[in-house]
């Protein structure tokens, strides 16, 4: 899955960018902006999908309407289009880390 969130992110020497990458075996599809929008923007927006997807265990498809639908993230969040299936989705979400937790988990590594 590769997420083209700022506009700058496809860009690259020849075989160098991340677009470069779609070409590649085991490409599963991309999501990204039809048009130029705010790093700021980008930034939220990017963090609220990922978020969906890697924490919240949704579907891409869950998390992309999640994201477009999100009056705080409006109008830039209706610019993201999706070009994979959408029922793409991580087998075992990721279990986020509180930080008091780890710095505990460090000491007692020490």
């Amino acid at each position: 899955m590769l997420i083209l969130n700022c506009c700058l992110s496809v860009s690259g020497g020849e075989g160098g960018s991340l677009l470069s990458a779609a070409a590649r075996k085991g490409f599963c599809g991309l999501v990204g902006t039809e048009a130029e929008i705010l790093n700021t923007y980008a930034l939220r927006c990017g963090t609220r999908l990922m978020w969906d997807l890697c924490f919240s265990g949704r579907s891409l498809g869950e998390a992309l309407d999640a994201m477009q639908s999100a009056e705080d993230l409006f109008p830039l969040n209706l610019f993201y289009t999706c070009y994979a299936q959408r029922d793409f989705k991580l087998q075992r979400p990721v279990e986020p880390i509180d930080p008091i937790d780890r710095r505990q988990e460090q000491l007692q590594a020490a």
